[in-house]
Order: structure tokens, then sequence, then C-alpha cells
């Protein structure tokens, strides 16, 4: 039998190419009418179109009179019956209607194939459905759209480390065979690219960029052979002026449809947030204007490319730019005059400390600074984002990437060097590889100076759709692990579909992922829902810990990546830091410096940027299987209301850098999109140093050898062997590996940190993807048990190349160690299989803290299928072990207990993030399992919140008041209750910000409000609650974070009147509100 499928598997593809060359051969008499409008709908090789633009100019050439007009859909890991969009983006239908489409491009297949001859069937029924709806309806209003179905292209064998495409090839060719009959059955007109695209990979050099994604070339001959097809006039690509010019005026034709149908901060657009959102009544709004205004911009690029390829001319290149370029954004009205120079003087330090301006506005061009790094030679580098929060039509965004030097090492910078501008929202980048990788979301892209000006002039787009829905929430914070892989954050909102050489990735409201850049892969590394996380960092031993800004919530990260499917996220998990309040960070670093004094080493840094502006300081240990954080004093406050550190790192000479955002609106959405005080012109980068010891000795080294450069593995600084690792991509793999040997030889075993220098030959192994299964099993022995950590985690990672590796893992979480046990349970957590989950049932035999359990909780969820499976088929299965059971069955035992945070609420298919608690008839189906049986019995119920306006026993009032989710407003407005009544009041607080309810003296909002803004820049006014102590303060509930409560209880004033109520955290007391009304 197996013979037969085997054979069979082999035939099919036989019988699909004839069976496509039978109905595809033939070209199509594609002759469009005047004034029609072409609409390209599909997956990445139809977003990637407008970027590689040279299937339009073709057309337009072919047909210069009849002013056509070409919009692209496309959307990265579109399939037919998988189109995730951002909240109410619109339907399909909907934006067909908007563009009135009159021709279809439709291009499929390609994700779809990944799923195997057994999805074909399903497949095409869907195909099918979604096409006959297309040709149903009347986009125009007049006629049925004509529809030309286009195939995948062949998956190209690149080699390396890339995936072997033979399996992914054989399902393509199937799913084009499965196409070209749906197109037959509807006679719908089809475009072949399999074929051609297959014999043009195997007869010249490389046509793609990843094996799936069409590069440059690959793309002028594709648009050929679609011009061909399609019998245009015009069926070749001439490099030729007038060509060229076309092409860029249809570029910039695409860039603007492309900043309205794919605009960055939709949630505001048309989402839950939708402006104005929080902001008062009767403010200014401005997308609706200025989305007609891109509207105008793309009509007027379209006229200029119609008149021009009429006249057979060049394209007016100075009309093109006039139209783009025709007014500048606003500027600040109240910061645009020039500011004094910044001083040192406004900052309060930590003894011994002091603080220097590296660099600043005043001399280079770093407006809105937001993120830096240094490279392998100790420079600066350093993104701007002018451009935030959303693009001005008329006004190019023009980000930069700049990098600085201080050639004197005075402490300043005296150089300047501009890498890349013209970007828009580079939100997070990384040096590697040769080049730098940088977020511009909706993409990641990859830039290179190939001629060594210093100057990127090579600009690749590796990864496409990266949810944008709030632009500061999208792919930021990149930060490579000790492994060689990139790891970047998303936060809420966002819905994003990535294509891989090894399939589609999804994920939506919160995730981190993880590139690896060799292989090419990108993994969901944690799927959870965060708000906005900005802090990434690895310590030394590669713990990984996660900031989230907008919470104010850190985590130590192993337990979040337990396995979970898309969309489910992971419930809210608890803080490594022992805070009461959270305050807002942006930014984290590890104290690794030998400037700085020994008993802040190991220590983590936070820049917080409302309530106390400054740098936070706290002290990790070891508590468990993970860590927890105590607060210390802090290393740096500034009495600049405008300071906004936003992210720090520690430079080559062992000196702090931090980046000052420096704006007076800090606020993204809950202030007017073009409020006139958001600061667009001003940015400072500071140097903090310890006087009581000295600086280090930057070391250069891009003039390192081999040797040498594997010997800063050996650095104290964290940072230092970052960079070192980052100059080691620059030698190929066949010098590393001999080198490496030769060093990890030469290590000295009595050395105190000789475990340490061998886990970075071992990380230095994964990096290569290089198995070194002798120097991994000695690690997972180490005396070290966050080195066997370290090592287990590489275990997981090596699993595909090692026999009986889930074996070895399953020993692993058998360990003294309840580090290493956390590692092995969170490896296991993604082999879905009845030996892991056994595994997992005999790790929780062991000693317990919350990590674990959160992390054992998690597996099991995921694991549900399996043991549903057990119970059915043993019913006497774990029937006396009531913990066991209890670990299976109390997290998924009510919706409490699997609440997420309220920013999902607005979302429609909210229920989808989330599993789905166990139902009556769960319990009723397994009635005859005695451990399930016995669980329920025991199951005790959450008692009924109490209820407004009823009384409680002691006589009080009960007054429920609670914040609503994204809205920045209390979900009352008005409270009666009657003088000289005692009151308790229950506040609940679902929203992912901090708020507090503070009653106040009739009259005294403001009072009261202005007094609280003037406590954001004091050092106590989180412990404080931002409750001014003011006679007009009556009662106040301290600052309540996400998804807790508190009970105010108190006496109604004895006088009649109106009191209001409002939320002191700064800014907000000006839109939270209500009032009391005593009768």
């Amino acid at each position: 039998m197996k013979h037969y499928r085997t054979l069979l598997f082999a035939i099919l593809p036989l019988i699909a190419s004839i069976f496509v060359a039978a109905y595809s051969d033939k070209n199509i008499d594609f002759q469009p009418k005047k004034g029609q409008r072409i609409v390209i709908l599909g997956n990445t090789f139809a977003e990637r179109l407008q970027y590689f633009n040279y299937f339009e100019p073709l057309l337009y050439k072919s047909f210069p009179d009849l002013n056509l007009s070409v919009r692209n859909m496309g959307w990265s890991a579109d399939e037919v019956g998988l189109q995730p969009r951002p909240y109410n983006f619109g339907s399909l239908d909907e934006h067909l209607t908007l563009q009135k489409a009159d021709i279809i491009f439709a291009c499929f297949g390609l994700n779809e194939a990944f799923k195997g001859p057994d999805s074909l069937a399903n497949f095409k029924h869907r195909l099918s459905g979604f096409l006959l709806h297309l040709k149903q309806q009347k986009y125009n209003s007049i006629s049925a759209p004509e529809i030309i179905l286009v195939s995948p292209i062949a998956h190209e064998e690149l080699g390396g480390n890339l995936p072997d495409p033979i399996e992914h090839n054989t399902n393509l060719e199937l799913y084009t065979a499965g196409m070209a009959e749906v197109a037959k059955q509807l006679e719908i007109p089809f475009i072949d690219l399999y074929k051609p695209s297959r014999d043009l990979a195997n007869a010249t050099d490389s046509i793609t960029i990843n094996g799936i994604h069409l590069n440059d070339r690959g793309y002028k001959a594709v648009s050929e052979l679609m011009a061909k097809k399609l019998n245009f006039k015009f069926t070749e690509w001439k490099d030729e002026p007038d060509f060229r010019h076309l092409k860029w005026a249809i570029d910039h034709k695409n860039q603007q449809f492309f900043y309205k149908f794919r605009a960055v901060n939709a949630e505001y657009i048309n989402g839950s947030r939708k402006e104005p959102w929080v902001q008062p009544a009767g403010g200014p709004i401005s997308f609706p204007t200025e989305l007609l205004k891109l509207d105008q911009l793309v009509l007027g690029l379209d006229s200029i490319i119609w008149r021009d390829t009429k006249n057979s001319s060049n394209i007016d290149q100075k009309k093109v730019q006039q139209l783009i370029n025709y007014k500048q954004e606003i500027k600040p009205e109240k910061l645009n005059h020039a500011l004094p120079a910044p001083l040192a003087e406004q900052f309060v330090m930590k003894e011994g400390f002091k603080v220097e301006l590296f660099a600043s506005e005043k001399d280079f061009p770093i407006e809105k600074p937001v993120k830096l790094t240094f490279d392998p030679k100790g420079r600066l580098w350093v993104s701007t984002l002018p451009s935030y929060l959303q693009y001005y039509p008329g006004s190019p965004p023009n980000d930069k990437i700049i990098i600085l030097e201080d050639t004197d090492n005075d402490g300043r910078a005296d150089k300047q060097t501009v890498f890349a501008d013209s970007l828009y929202m580079p939100l997070g980048f990384e040096l590697g590889n040769g080049g730098v990788y940088v977020s511009q979301p909706p993409n990641l892209v990859f830039l290179k100076d190939t001629n060594g000006d210093g100057k990127a002039d090579s600009k690749e787009i590796i990864l496409h759709g990266f949810g944008t829905e709030d632009v500061h929430h999208s792919i930021s914070a990149l930060t490579w692990g000790q492994d060689g892989a990139l790891y970047m954050h998303m936060g809420t909102f966002l819905h994003t579909q990535v294509e891989t050489p090894y399939g589609p990735q999804r994920s939506a409201y919160g995730e981190t992922w993880r590139y690896d850049p060799l292989t090419m892969k990108l993994e969901p590394y944690i799927s959870y829902p965060y708000a906005n996380p900005w802090g990434n960092v690895f310590t030394r031993n590669g713990t990984h810990l996660i900031g989230d800004t907008s919470t104010g919530m850190n985590y130590f990260a192993p337990p979040l990546t337990v396995a979970t499917d898309y969309p489910v996220k992971h419930v809210e998990m608890k803080d490594m830091l022992t805070l009461k309040i959270r305050p807002k960070t942006c930014g984290m670093e590890i104290v690794s410096s030998r400037n700085f004094p020994n008993n802040y080493q190991g220590n983590v840094l936070f820049n917080t940027f409302i309530g106390f502006q400054g740098v936070t300081n706290h002290s990790l240990k070891e508590s468990g299987s993970g860590l927890i954080g105590h607060q210390e004093d802090p290393i740096l406050q500034s009495k600049d209301s405008q300071f906004r550190p936003v992210d720090l790192q520690f430079g080559p000479d062992g000196a702090l850098y931090l980046v000052d955002w420096f704006n007076q609106v800090i606020n993204h959405g809950e202030r007017a999109l073009r409020d006139p005080n958001r600061d667009k012109t001003h940015g400072r980068i500071w140097r903090i140093t310890y006087t009581g010891k000295k600086t280090l000795e930057p070391v250069d080294m891009s003039k390192l050898n081999l040797g040498q450069l594997l010997d800063q593995l050996k650095v104290y600084e964290d940072r230092t062997r970052y960079r070192a690792r980052i100059q080691l991509t620059e030698f190929p793999k066949e010098q590393v590996l001999p080198a490496l040997s030769k060093w990890l030889d030469r290590i000295d075993a009595v050395d105190k940190n000789y475990e340490q220098y061998q886990l970075e030959g071992l990380w230095m192994y994964q990096r290569l993807h290089q198995v070194n299964e002798i120097l991994l099993n000695k690690l997972l022995k180490a005396k070290d048990a966050n080195i066997r950590a370290a090592a287990t985690r590489v275990l997981y990672y090596w699993r595909d190349n090692l026999k009986n590796s889930q074996q070895m893992l399953t020993i692993m979480s058998r360990d003294f160690s309840p580090r290493v046990r956390l590692e092995a349970i969170v490896s296991l957590s993604h082999f879905k299989n009845e030996a892991s989950f056994m595994a997992l049932l005999l790790a929780s035999e062991k000693p317990m803290d919350d990590y674990i359990e959160y992390a054992l909780k998690e597996s099991f969820k995921h694991f549900q299928t399996i043991w549903m499976s057990k119970f059915r088929q043993d019913k006497n299965f774990l029937a006396n072990e009531p913990e066991k059971v209890k670990l299976l069955l109390q997290s998924l035992s009510s919706a409490e207990v699997l609440t997420m945070p309220g920013y999902f609420k607005k979302d429609p298919d909210a229920a989808i993030y989330t599993r789905k608690p166990l139902s009556d008839k769960f319990y009723d189906d397994f009635a005859d399992v005695k451990a399930v049986a016995d669980f329920r019995k025991i199951l005790i119920s959450e008692p009924d919140a109490a209820v407004s306006g009823k009384t409680a026993a002691d006589g009080r009032i009960i007054i429920q008041l609670s914040t609503i989710s994204s809205k920045m407003a209390y979900d009352k407005l008005v409270i009666n209750i009657k003088a000289g009544s005692l009151v308790s009041l229950i506040f609940k607080n679902p929203d992912e910000m901090p708020h507090n309810v503070v009653i106040v003296k009739p009259g005294s909002t403001e009072i009261v409000g202005k007094a609280a803004d003037a406590m954001a820049s004091r050092n106590n006014a989180y412990a404080k609650n931002f409750v001014p102590a003011i006679p007009e303060v009556l009662y106040s509930t301290p600052l309540v974070v996400t998804g807790k409560s508190f009970k105010l209880d108190f006496k109604a004033p004895d006088k009649p009147g109106e009191y209001p109520f409002i939320c002191t955290f700064p800014g907000h007391w000006r839109i939270m509100k209500g009032v009391i009304k005593v009768n």
C-alpha cells in the first residue's frame, strides 16, 4: 500500500502538468476598455508587484490611449479562504466597490499548497466559491468584473540553509492544476506561472530572494511572461529612459495608494480608537481630510502617467515631484523657536554618576531619535522619526539612520554620516550580516552599503506583512539573541501574516517574533497579549527579559515561550519586579560595565518617561525557576518636563548612552494627530558614567583577526560580546568553524568562567547551524544550572538534527534545578504528543513555583486533545492524583480564568484569541471519568460580584465603577447617592493603562487636575498615585493596574451638590471624568 501511495504521489504532478498545459498554453485575448480600473489581489507575489514594477509599465505602454488605472491590493500571505484584516478595515467587496473594479487579477495558491495534497479538494472548493462570488458582483455598478486567475510561481532551490523545495513544488504543481481546472469550469482566463518560473530558475541565475519571492530579475522576467500571455503590444522591458521614468512615476503612484490602503495607525482611522477617540468633543479630526488628499495625489499621478504615455514622451518628473512635495507638514507652534542648548544641569544624579551631552539636534540631524546601537567599530547608530506619527500627504517622510562618531574620545560626537534617509517609521533596527535590518512597517528591510561610502545603496524587503494598525506597536526593539536569531516585538491591535519559505506565519494582538537570517525562518516565539512591548534584552546566560511600555509590566520571558496555536494567546503572567505601581517604561538594559560600581552589576535599568522621568534601577536575584527584581535608587532624574527617555545601551567605552525623544506631547492617539505641540525638531543623546572608575578603551573590532575576535567573547561586558558576534558574521562559516574549535581547545579548564566560555562557543555553533553534540552534552551536565538551562534551549533548537532529542529533554525536565526544569518544560510543550504530555505530568511531581506552574498550565491547555483522549481510553486515568488533574482542568474551568485584556473586547473576533472554558457538556461527556467527576465536585465557583446600588451587610451602598477598555473613560458619567450615606465604591480597571478615581470638591476639577500634572516630574509621583495633597481632594483610590480592582469606602458629603470624580494620572483628568450627585 505504501509503495502504491509513493507511485501515485510521483504520477500526480505529471498528470497535473498535462492538464495545465492543455488549458493554459493559449494566450489570453486581453482587451481592456477605456477608463477601466484594474485591481491586483492576492498574496505576497501580488503585493511585491508594486515594488518590482515591470508589469504596469508594459501595460501602460501597450494601451496608451485607454487611461487605465491600476490599484495593488495584494496582501502578504493571503489565501482564498483566509484574509485577516485590521478591525473594521472593511470587507474585500467594500474595497473593490470603492475602487470600482472592472478587471481583477487574482494571485493565490502559494500558501495553500503548503497544506499538501489532502487539502487540494478543499482549496478548489474555496477557490471556486471565491471566484464565483467575484463574478456575481458589479463593483463598477454596471457590469461584472473580468477576472484573470494567476498561479503561484515555482519554489526555487537555493540550497544552503533554506528548505528543500521538492515537496512544496510537488504540491504547487498539483494546486496549479487545480486552479486551471477551476478556471476552466468558470470560464476564467488563467495564467500559469509555475512551469515557466520553474524553467527560468533552472536556466539562469537566481530569480528569488528566498525561494518563493521573486527578486528584481525574477519580476522582470515574469512580468514579460504575463505580458506575452495577455497579448500586450509591449512584451519586453527596455532599459531606456522612457521606460525607467514611467516606472518611477508608477512607483510613486503605488506608494501614495499604499499609504492609504495599508495606512499605519488604522486603529485610529477606522478601528476601535477611531478619531477623535478620547479627545475632547469638537477637537480637530485630521484623518478623513488627509486620506482624501492621498486619493487626490493618486489621481494626479494617474493623469501624469496617462498624458505622458499617450504622447510617447518621457514622464514629466518635475510635475511628479511638485505633486508629491507640494506641502510641508505642520510644524509645532510653541516649540518651533530656538531652545537653549541642552544642559546636564537639568538632571539630578545618583551620587558618583555624571551625565554629559553626547549629541543633540543643535549639531546633528537627530530630530526625534528613537533607537540606538553601536557597531563593531565603536560608532553609535541612531534612528530618527520626525515623520511620527503619520505621513503628511505632500510631505514625503524623511526618517533617517545616522552614524555618530567621537573621533577624539572626548565623550562628545564630532562626526556624522547619514547611512539611510527617506525612511518611514524605522522604529527598530539592528546591525548584522554586513548590513542593517530595519523596521519599515509593514515590512522588515535589509539595507546595505555595497561601495564602502558609509551610505546604504542596496535595499531588500525580506519580510512582508507585519501589522501597522497602531504604528508605535509595530515591529520594534530588534535585538540579537546569543543564538544568532533576531527577536522583534509587536503590540496589541496588530494583525500580522508573513509568507516564508516554510509556510505562512500569522499572529494578532501581541507577539515576539524570532527570525533566523541564515535559514530565513520566522517563528512566533511568544504569543502573548502585550500592549506595547519595547524592552528586549538577554542576560549573560541567555535569559530573555521583556518590558511592556503601556502596562509597565516586565517579564521573565521563558515561561511565555510555551507552545500555542495561532490565534490563541497565553493568559497574563506576573511581573518579575516587586513594584506595587508599575510606571511606563521604554527600553531596558542589563548593567554589565566595569565603569559602573560592582554592586550595580547584573541590575536591570529602565527608562521611565512619565511620572518619574529618568532611569530606574532594579537589582535582579534568582528566585526558584526565575528572577525577581527589587527597586534600588534611580541613577538619573530629569527636571525638564519634556525629557522623554526611549532607549538606553552601554557603549564600547563602558558608559551608558541614553536617547531622549524630547517632546511635550507623548501621547499617540490621545492627542490630536496634528497637535501643534507635537515636537518634530529636537532630540538628544546623553552619556552617563561613574566617576569613581575609569571608562574603557574602545576596541575597533573590524581590525581584529578571527582569533582576536573570538577572544572578545571572553570579555566581561555583555555588549562587547554582542558586537563581537555581529562582527563574526563577516567571516565565512568555513573559516569560523576551525578557528572556533581551536579557540575552545585553548580555554583553560581551571578558569572560573570555563563553562561560560564553552557556552559562548556552543552559541557560535548554533548561530552557524553546525551541531556539536559533544559540546552540547557536556554543557547539559554543567555545574552551573543557568548554563544547563541555556544548553537545554540549544538542545530544543537542534531537535531535528539529534536523535532522541525529546527523550533528552525529558531527562532535563527532572533536573534538580527549577531553572533547568522550566526550560525543559517549555521545550517539551512544542512536542505535541503523548510522550511529551506524560513527561510534563511527571515534571509536575517536582517542586513548583509560579513560573513552572504557569508553564505547565499553559502547556496542558495546548495538549487538551491529548489528555481528553487519555481520559476516554482510561476512565481511571489520574483517578487518585487530584493535583495533576487540577493542573489540567483548573486553568480551563471558567471564563474568568481565561480572561484577556480589555482591548480585545471590541474586536468581533475576540473569542478566537482565547481558549473556551470547559462546558457542562464536557463534564457530562466525562461524567464516568473519576478524575473529572471528582474535580467537578470540588470546583468552587467565584462569588457573584456586588451589584451597583445594592446594600451590603454593613449598610453601605455598593457602587460599581469601571474603566472602558481602550476608551480613556469610566463606564458611568453620573452616580447618584444620598447625602451622608456610607458608600463602598468598587473600582475595576480592565484598561491596559493604570487609572484611579479621585473625588473632588465641586468646581475644583481643573485645580486638582493641574496639580496632578505638576507631579509628573517628581520622583515620588507614582508612590503618591498622582493624587495631590491639597484640600480640594476628598477621597481617592490608588492607581489600579490592568485587570485589578480596589474598594474605596467613604461617607458621602453631608452637603448636597455635584462632586466631580476624575482620573489624575497625568493628562487623563481632561477626559476621564464624571460626577457624583449628592442628593
